[in-house]
């Protein structure tokens, strides 16, 4: 086969990889039977300015969308945890960087998906040390990989890398500080601020519940944001995130966008009175599906200076406000028997009198 010959199967695979991926996500973060918004999510990854880059210099990100896709429609929809973790294991095993994934959902407690995970990994692992020998997978993973990585990071600042490490050489090098930084600055303020993304998603992540597609997008915002180089070809995986702000938005029924308001359940004539406190009242968040689009634009547009680093954080941002207002509401929901109890015996008393 020719290398003209190879290079169109190679794009025609990656296409039908990015198209199927794209239907799977569609299907698992709206779960509403209207296909408008479908068209609409459709069009979004279509005209997503990193999918041209991608095809254009041949990369491998669309099998990796195509494989996080899969398991994620395995798990969220088909509901089946140890076929969820094949795809996962096997994009970690070839990309390294989505072992984020692992970590995170290692911290949610998910074993059945996670020790899927690991097993899928370990036994890809195995049949590439049987194929190509032992000596070369540990010249891979301690030698050329780090090698592959500082090669990367020659690229220059943002745009073309907008890890914080890319973004804070930019910054430098516009004169934002005061005397010019040497690599081990650049090092040392990127590892800080690693440590404050851990430091603030972390205790969220332990303090969830239940099963939520907020997961998928702040693993993903997760794997970018840690990554020592993202490029933006990368910003494929923004997607993710994107698509589950958008789907929870469109589809009005989830708890996971719109506060819990229990008037339906209060008995009797109780129900026009609402126990919750007023900021946990049903609304809609039209400012955080603003801060969705303009992070869209800048992730999914031309990019420009560190304006995907900035709609990465934006993307970061309205995802970690969604789930402290999903949480408030699994609080305000455990608290719902102690009010029936309450209003019972309020009713009781006037009753009584």
């Amino acid at each position: 086969m020719d290398l003209e010959t190879a290079k169109a199967l190679w794009n025609v695979l990656s296409i039908g990889c990015y198209l199927a991926g794209t239907w799977l996500l569609i299907t698992v973060v709206y779960r509403g039977k209207h296909l408008e918004p479908r068209i609409l999510l459709f069009a979004v990854a279509l005209f997503y300015f990193p999918l041209r880059l991608d095809v254009t210099w041949g990369q491998s990100n669309l099998l990796s969308f195509f494989l996080l896709s899969l398991a994620f429609y395995l798990y969220y929809h088909k509901r089946k945890p140890w076929w969820a973790g094949i795809p996962l294991g096997i994009v970690i095993t070839f990309k390294v960087t989505p072992i984020v994934i692992l970590f995170y959902f290692l911290l949610r407690r998910k074993w059945k998906l996670s020790a899927s995970i690991f097993l899928t990994g370990t036994i890809v692992t195995l049949i590439t040390i049987v194929v190509v020998g032992w000596k070369t997978v540990w010249q891979y993973a301690a030698v050329s990989l780090f090698k592959f990585n500082a090669i990367n990071m020659l690229h220059g600042p943002a745009p073309w890398n907008s890890s914080f490490h890319g973004v804070i050489q930019a910054w430098s090098e516009n004169s934002w500080f005061a005397t010019p930084v040497t690599p081990d600055f650049l090092n040392h303020m990127a590892t800080l601020c690693i440590i404050a993304l851990l430091v603030v998603v972390v205790p969220l992540v332990l303090r969830q519940k239940g099963e939520t597609r907020l997961d998928i997008a702040l693993s993903l915002l997760c794997t970018l944001l840690l990554s020592p180089v993202i490029e933006v070809h990368h910003l494929i995986l923004a997607l993710f995130p994107l698509f589950v702000l958008f789907g929870i938005y469109i589809d009005g029924s989830m708890d996971e966008w719109f506060a819990y308001c229990p008037d339906a359940q209060l008995p009797g004539r109780f129900r026009s009175s609402n126990p919750l406190p007023k900021s946990l009242s049903g609304t809609r968040s039209t400012g955080d599906l603003i801060f969705v689009c303009l992070a869209l634009i800048l992730v999914g547009g031309r990019p420009f200076g560190d304006d995907d680093f900035v709609g990465l954080l934006v993307l970061l941002i309205v995802t970690l406000r969604a789930m402290l207002r999903e949480q408030r509401s699994e609080k305000a929901r455990d608290a719902l028997p102690a009010v029936h109890v309450q209003l019972a015996e309020a009713e009781s008393i006037t009753d009584g009198e």
